[in-house]
């Protein structure tokens, strides 16, 4: 039953080729579609799954206004913003900041002696980050120390 099924199915891919092609290339492209769509949505459910108290942590964005209109949204906060924060809500249990050093350079260079070699590599996106910050996201230092100085 199946194999004449399959059979009559292959005369008619045969007999109008360029329907089956339309109907082949469209399934193609429509099953391509749903699976990178699939693909993004998991990506965008998933890369908060390895913090613990993912739930609990917030970003603070900034909104930049013109005549009353919004005009631009920014995840930069003002540097007093989390002591400030903290000290007016006894919601907030703990912050960290985070600063740009895209401000500062455009390209940084670090040169290093890593396990006897010497190393040197240039990075576009780098931040200082308080302390704080590797225990509040749940990770662990592998190896290295934490070198800094305290922000008032």
């Amino acid at each position: 039953m199946l194999r004449s099924y399959l059979l009559v199915a292959w005369r008619n891919l045969i007999r109008n080729k360029l329907f089956s092609l339309i109907n082949i290339t469209g399934l193609a492209i429509g099953m391509a579609s749903v699976f990178l769509i699939y693909l993004y949505n998991v990506c965008e459910h998933s890369y908060e799954s390895q913090i613990p108290s993912a739930e609990r942590i917030f970003r603070v964005v900034s909104g930049y206004y013109e005549q009353d209109k919004l005009v631009l949204i920014n995840s930069e906060s003002a540097p007093a913003a989390g002591p400030a924060m903290k000290d007016a809500f006894p919601e907030v249990e703990e912050y960290t900041r985070l600063f740009s050093l895209t401000h500062v350079f455009t390209t940084n260079t670090f040169a290093g002696n890593f396990k006897g070699k010497e190393i040197a590599f240039s990075e576009q996106q780098v931040y200082y980050a308080e302390p704080n910050t590797i225990t509040m996201f749940g990770m662990e230092m592998v190896e290295g120390g934490r070198r800094y100085k305290s922000c008032p």
